[in-house]
């Protein structure tokens, strides 16, 4: 952010808000700011998860297909893959589900 829109925003809460003071404006400024780049952090996360997600549902297919086109060892593998994706899918959302009611609590 220039510091051109910065003192803009802050001018803004200034008109606005009559009774606070510049610090304390500055402050609710920065509030305003951190909770805005949260949101920005919390959109690319999902954005990543979507990714990988989209990858272990690709691996899940791929095990499915080696499943049905072999009849030996090839389908234990493919089966094994298949678990390994729902594993990994499974990390990520507890990993984004967590990081999410963080940030709500905060």
């Amino acid at each position: 952010m220039e510091n051109n829109e910065f003192d803009n925003l802050i001018k803004n809460s200034l008109m606005d808000e009559d009774h606070l003071i510049p610090e304390e404006a500055l402050v609710e400024n920065t509030k305003n700011l951190i909770q805005k780049k949260r949101k920005h952090y919390l959109w690319i996360n999902k954005i990543f998860t979507l990714c990988l997600s989209f990858i272990c549902l690709l691996f899940s297919i791929k095990a499915v297909s080696l499943s049905i086109q072999s009849e030996n060892m090839i389908i234990i593998n493919s089966l094994l893959l298949c678990f390994a994706s729902v594993i990994i899918l499974n990390l990520i959302y507890r990993h984004e589900i967590i990081t999410f009611l963080k940030i709500k609590g905060e």
